[in-house]
């Protein structure tokens, strides 16, 4: 059947309200995740959010989170990640700047945890291939010979940082290095390796 004026007007007007709505959900999931924090190395006991409570209360947080959740699946080796959610983003910030005096904390379990912001998706998207950056790099390394002198490293802000070891045995980062265009992952590469987390 020729489809008439009315059902392709019906049709345009549905696709641009999916559209709509699609924008607007990813506009939503961006603010949320500016209120967002996600803590590493936390271990895993019986009760989360009163681990997160006294955590706060160590760094001298007021506000408390409105949710606490663990990423992924519990497989025992390693403690998950924990999400944490506050009421605004300038709460979640507040955290952020506070949990860098956990480092300083008397217990080894506290002085572990680490802190970063949550992620969007583009900005997921974008440290996926910055660690497929760094993996080649590191394979690269190994498969010269040099993997024992020379190492890369992936850090929180999506910056690949270069180390070498020194003669004392201790590893320097080199602050003046950059990643070469050439070194960076092919699209390829990155879509391999994002096939694989998705199995």
């Amino acid at each position: 059947a020729i489809p008439t004026g009315s059902s392709v007007h019906r049709t345009m007007a549905t696709s641009w309200s999916d559209m709509v709505q699609k924008s607007m959900k990813a506009v939503l999931q961006d603010e949320q995740s500016k209120s967002e924090m996600v803590l590493s190395k936390v271990p895993e006991k019986k009760n989360d959010n009163m681990d997160i409570d006294a955590l706060c209360n160590l760094i001298d947080v007021t506000v408390r989170p409105t949710a606490v959740v663990r990423l992924g699946k519990d497989e025992k080796r390693v403690p998950r990640p924990v999400k944490v959610t506050f009421p605004t983003p300038f709460d979640a910030r507040i955290f952020l700047a506070k949990a860098e005096e956990l480092k300083q904390a008397e217990d080894e379990s506290v002085k572990k945890i680490r802190c970063r912001p949550c992620r969007n998706r583009d900005e997921q998207v974008r440290y996926q291939r910055q660690h497929a950056t760094v993996r080649k790099l590191n394979d690269t390394a190994k498969e010269n010979g040099v993997h024992d002198k020379e190492s890369y490293s992936l850090r929180n802000h999506g910056q690949i940082w270069k180390f070498t070891r020194r003669d004392n045995g201790k590893w320097q980062r080199m602050a003046d290095w950059e990643l070469p265009p050439s070194s960076a992952a092919t699209p390829e590469t990155f879509q391999t390796q994002d096939a694989g987390n998705r199995m």
